[in-house]
């Protein structure tokens, strides 16, 4: 922890981006609607069901550490975030990135829009996961979530 305060991670071979292992599930709601490029790379809802499997074993047995809050100041266009979340730091960088509700918006929040699994240390394998590195960020529009598995900092 800093002087102030402030949450100090080391993040090792991770610099908080790893651009060429992010991934959009191209389908019927995605395929129209994303600027398919070098930033936004294709993969298939099979690969997307993989990884899901693999997070939801990783966390199985584990005590996980949840967030809920808002993307969007503006009640009328705001998202609702839910974060699993493998270690408790993760939670707390969640807290510092979204708005955080309040103790009544809270009482009823409800379902999420959009649920991001943070599992920084579930590393994968690469080809054998069809993805390129041990990194994957998953975004599926379709199901609502985003998975993170092996970019963990060390922390």
């Amino acid at each position: 922890m800093g002087a102030n305060g402030t949450l100090i991670v080391k993040t090792g071979k991770r610099t908080g981006r790893s651009p060429e292992d992010r991934f959009v599930v191209q389908d019927d709601v995605s395929k129209e609607a994303v600027d398919w490029n070098k930033v936004n790379l294709p993969t298939t809802g099979e690969v997307y069901n993989h990884m899901y499997q693999k997070i939801c074993e990783f966390l199985r047995d584990k005590d996980v550490y949840v967030f809920d809050g808002f993307v969007g100041a503006d009640e009328m266009y705001r998202i609702k975030v839910r974060v699993i979340a493998e270690k408790a730091w993760y939670a707390l960088f969640a807290r510092t990135l979204f708005l955080r509700p309040t103790p009544e918006q809270l009482e009823n929040f409800g379902e999420p829009d959009y649920c991001v699994f943070a599992c920084g240390g579930l590393l994968l394998e690469g080809e054998k996961d069809k993805v390129r590195s041990d990194t994957a960020i998953v975004l599926n529009l379709t199901e609502k979530t985003v998975l993170i598995c092996g970019s963990d900092y060390g922390g």
